[in-house]
């Protein structure tokens, strides 16, 4: 039997640019299917070299990247390509960072940006596609050499010659590479080979971020568009019963009024008299209930902590509910994303396609959201990723998706659907209001024999009786402490509100409880909180290196008004202490130290900026953050009723990475569930006053006399 040997290029000229052709037995429609190969899977670009759907090199030198995950404000847009240009020994200078567009033409895989795993998720895969890359680039200079490829090696662009003065560039490479094999499991470098990794690259973003030329969802406007404004019941699943549109049509540039499935829309030329014409709608809605009350919810949320029914989210070790031990009950509100940038979308359908512009940290399910409402299948739908004014789980729900499709299907041509600060903040999911009983026997060391948690949180709709939601026991089992029976319950109770994940989801609750209640804990065996924490920790050496470490950072033993706080968000590790003063009834956080080990650090700027960002947006939700609810209806309108920290607000923060040879773990979230019981615990060594109820703002303070 002959065998034909064919290059790249020859086989997709040959599919007619597919990337996966059916033949022996379906080996590469096999590979299709196998997100790990993505790193090695050729595809048509308009560069010369374009070994797989991360990267292309064109004749210039120039690297371009793609980004498959959503840049909102975590830095991933200069993290993830880092990785691929280091791998790649690309010249930094020559790279340019495209967002990654999901649709038919490419598939990046899994798009979601969620849960702080950019990094830690892309981590081999980048980095494969990268030295799969130099691989390449290398093996075609070596062909035209004449020499082997193992005496030449690749440096900022170019690859160059052991043996001799001579080297060729990426771009004078990139036509010949095309043609060459792909390494099956191409070499990583080893840490000590890094060059760009582990450095403070300035992030690709800032440029345009500080010019003003970063394009958001707002600033993605396709020719022709109309905007809308939609009005929605004031009560989370209300019904429209009625409605007199004839004031709105009357307002200049107003070209329509739509009813749609959750409210009514009107379209019109420009967004002021898309808002103006809302304003002058008439409206009357239905509600199934419109009782609830938060004051109703936060005594129901107690009452759920003597229930005599809970499911057992979690267990290890033989727990002994009879027990006698010492106990505290903690509670937290609903809270807003309040993104600075409100929830929008823009949408045109049109000869069987739909096409949507839309800042979301989930390109993918944002296309699934766009087929089901448009009624049209997948490979029909394109998703443009803009930048996100800020996203902390809300830009994972598909909402203002959906609006935008349902309203472009009976329009002609695009729209963009615009919410005012108003709606996100009365419209939008919280996250859950939550109560937390925690218990925990003391033996002669004053250490817990056993640990009992029962968290309550707060469910929209039906509450399921079968098992207790993930997000509810995320931070909260297993405790990071040597305890040998632990045991979480959980109990749902009916809420006002729809939910979601909020950033670092349960952890931002569990959290609080559970440092709030250790620090209680130290207290009752008069042990100093931080020596107490470190009898807990023998057998988590790695948090107990970031607690020694915090305490020497903030001199523990010398400063007043100091509060400790530690967890361990996924792989990720992290200490925080905070000083805090009380002024005129006030307490406010004047110093912070932060110690954190999330593994290999890819960028120590994003990291610093990640814990700095969290501890800003804990401080935010400890002080001041509240959702209220009355009648069913959220109260609050705007930043004036529902403040967050600013600079007035924000401690001078000193953050301390650890040195680590471990792949990376996720950053983004995890320096802020630490946040509000270590300023709890603060306030407690400063004042004597306990807090149990968030936010600090519903408290009066004093100093003690």
């Amino acid at each position: 039997m002959q065998i034909t040997k064919l290059t790249r290029r020859q086989m997709l000229i040959g599919a007619g640019g597919v990337t996966a052709v059916v033949g022996s037995g379906g080996l590469w429609l096999g590979l299709r299917r196998v997100n790990a190969m993505l790193f090695r899977r050729p595809v048509v670009r308009a560069q010369a070299f374009a070994p797989s759907v991360y990267l292309a090199v064109a004749t210039s030198g120039e690297v371009v990247i793609w980004l498959t995950k959503s840049e909102m404000g975590q830095g991933v847009s200069t993290a993830l390509p880092m990785l691929v240009a280091d791998e790649m020994d690309a010249d930094w200078h020559q790279v340019r960072v495209e967002q990654a567009i999901s649709g038919p033409e490419f598939d990046y895989g899994n798009q979601f940006t969620v849960a702080s795993s950019s990094v830690a998720g892309e981590w081999i895969q980048l980095r494969r596609a990268g030295a799969t890359a130099r691989a390449m680039l290398i093996s075609a200079a070596a062909r035209q050499w004449g020499i082997s490829a193992d005496l030449c090696y690749a440096r900022d662009g170019w690859v160059v010659r052991h043996d001799a003065d001579s080297r060729l560039s990426f771009g004078a490479l990139a036509e010949a590479a095309a043609d060459e094999w792909a390494p099956i499991r191409p070499q990583l470098k080893s840490p000590a080979q890094f060059h760009l990794i582990g450095q403070r690259v300035p992030r690709v973003d800032s440029s345009v971020k500080s010019t003003g030329a970063a394009r958001y969802g707002q600033d993605h406007l396709p020719p022709g568009v109309r905007y809308a404004v939609i009005a929605r019941s004031p009560v989370p699943g209300g019904k429209l019963a009625s409605v007199d549109e004839a004031a709105a049509r009357q307002v200049k540039g107003v070209v329509d009024v739509l009813k749609l499935s959750n409210g009514i829309a009107v379209v019109a030329d420009n967004t002021w008299a898309a808002m103006k014409g809302r304003d002058a709608l008439v409206l009357e809605w239905q509600h199934a209930d419109a009782t609830a009350s938060m004051t109703d919810l936060d005594h129901q949320l107690l009452e759920a902590l003597s229930a005599p029914q809970a499911i057992v989210a979690a267990e290890q070790g033989q727990v002994d509910v009879r027990a006698t031990s010492f106990s505290a009950d903690y509670q937290l509100p609903y809270l807003a994303h309040m993104c600075m940038e409100p929830m929008n979308c823009t949408a045109e359908i049109g000869s069987g396609r739909c096409t949507v512009w839309v800042p979301t940290q989930s390109p993918q399910g944002a296309r699934a959201t766009a087929a089901r409402v448009a009624a049209l299948p997948e490979e029909n739908v394109t998703v443009h990723t803009t930048y996100l004014g800020g996203g902390f789980g809300r830009r994972a729900g598909q909402d203002f998706v959906a609006e935008a499709v349902e309203l472009a299907s009976r329009l002609e041509g695009p729209v963009s659907v615009v919410w005012s600060r108003q709606d996100d903040l009365r419209h939008a999911y919280y996250r859950p209001a939550t109560a937390h009983r925690l218990s925990a026997p003391l033996g002669e060391d004053g250490l817990p024999s056993q640990w009992l948690h029962r968290i309550a949180t707060s469910e929209y709709g039906v509450v399921r009786t079968d098992k207790a939601p993930m997000t509810a026991s995320m931070g909260g089992h297993p405790v990071p402490y040597q305890v040998p029976a632990q045991r979480l319950d959980w109990v749902g109770v009916p809420g006002p509100l729809r939910t979601t994940i909020w950033r670092s989801v349960g952890y931002s609750y569990n959290t609080f409880a559970i440092e709030s209640f250790v620090d209680e804990l130290a207290h009752a065996a008069q042990q100093d909180p931080i020596a107490y924490r470190l009898a807990l920790l023998n057998e988590n050496p790695l948090l107990a290196q970031c607690l020694s470490r915090v305490a020497e950072l903030s001199q523990w033993s010398t400063r007043p008004g100091l509060g400790v706080a530690v967890h361990s968000f996924g792989g990720t590790h992290v200490a925080l202490v905070l000083q805090v003063e009380v002024s005129a009834g006030v307490v406010a956080a004047h110093r912070a130290w932060c110690v954190i080990d999330c593994g290999t650090v890819v960028n120590p700027d994003t990291v610093e900026a990640q814990v700095e960002g969290g501890i800003c947006d804990g401080l935010s939700a400890a002080l001041f953050g509240k959702v209220e609810v009355m009648e069913g209806e959220v109260t609050q309108t705007n930043f004036h009723q529902y403040p967050l920290a600013r600079m007035c607000d924000m401690p001078s923060v000193e953050v301390a990475i650890v040195a680590s040879s471990r792949p990376p773990s996720g950053v983004g979230e995890a320096a802020l569930p630490g946040v509000a019981p270590a300023l709890a615990n603060a306030a407690f060594a400063l004042t004597g006053q306990r807090v149990r109820r968030l936010p600090f703002a519903d408290h009066d303070w004093s100093l003690p006399d």
